[in-house]
């Protein structure tokens, strides 16, 4: 059997498995969009956190859930040369986040946890910009594991 047929096979049976997106019509993730005020660090990674959140889920018009994150992170030597110099870093990253209804109910929580790493072979400028770009990734990644849990504790 060729793979574009393996393929196609698969999508026809996707429906039968009970698969239905999250975020559509009359979709129980459809609850989050536009209603989750989100309380983050005051920290440039928890702006970059609570930013990541609302570009994926929006901007809270008139809010229904209060979503309070506490985030963590390390940074911790990866690599060193042969002479002793550090040449590469990672930055393990956590955040504990607990979702409540304004009328006082918690619908869920949880904590995520994930890592990226950066060189730190360049120049001090090139090392520090790629610190700045590993802790926004490292914010992107958590917020999207954080929207993950979410709409799974809303679909309980």
């Amino acid at each position: 059997m060729s793979s574009r047929r393996a393929v196609l096979l698969a999508l026809c049976a996707m429906p039968a498995c009970g698969f239905t997106p999250a975020f559509g019509p009359r979709r129980s993730a459809e609850g989050l969009r536009n209603q989750v005020h989100v309380i983050a660090p005051d920290t440039v990674t928890g702006f970059a956190l609570r930013t990541a959140i609302e570009d994926q889920i929006g901007r809270a018009t008139s809010p229904v859930y209060t979503l309070t994150l506490t985030q963590r992170e390390a940074r911790n030597v990866a690599a060193v040369s042969a002479v002793g110099d550090t040449t590469r870093f990672d930055i393990r990253g956590a955040v504990d986040w607990v979702l409540g209804s304004e009328s006082g109910g918690q619908v869920g929580a949880g904590t995520v946890r994930t890592f990226t790493s950066y060189s730190a072979t360049g120049s001090t400028v090139a090392t520090q910009a790629a610190e700045a770009d590993a802790r926004n990734r490292l914010a992107r990644s958590l917020a999207d594991l954080v929207v993950a849990d979410m709409i799974l504790a809303i679909n309980e």
